[in-house]
């Protein structure tokens, strides 16, 4: 017989969803526990990623990056972060991550291929 059990690699999701028929809520720790510190670990550094690229160019650009846009690119980003802990659907729903998908490629172009304003190149 074997054991459900955890490792840096997290648990065998057919172990899981077939031999223990249970499936977690799909929140925060959920991600740790499938895919383990070094998935968990790669998931936060990707969302940590994007958080230091809004910093970056809050510092070299902060009148052209304070925006209402931007605003709502940023309430976006951290609201679908926060809900991913309060509602079950929203990491692994599709329909969910293309939204959060949609934001961060905004969110890339904005902080990386959009121009600065012309009075920090001054």
């Amino acid at each position: 017989s074997s054991d459900v059990c955890s490792s840096d690699l997290g648990y065998e999701p057919s172990e899981v969803w077939y031999g223990a028929n249970t499936d977690l809520e799909n929140d925060w720790p959920a991600i740790w526990f499938y895919y383990g510190y070094l998935g968990f670990a790669l998931y936060a550094a990707f969302l940590l990623y994007y958080v230091w690229l809004i910093l970056k160019r809050v510092v070299k650009d902060f009148k052209g990056t304070v925006t209402l846009e931007n605003f709502f690119l940023l309430l976006l980003f951290f609201l679908h972060i926060g809900l991913a802990q309060f509602s079950g659907s929203v990491i692994r729903r599709p329909n969910v991550s293309i939204y959060m998908s949609l934001v961060m490629a905004l969110i890339y172009y904005k902080t990386t291929a959009y121009p600065a304003t012309k009075e920090h190149l001054k």
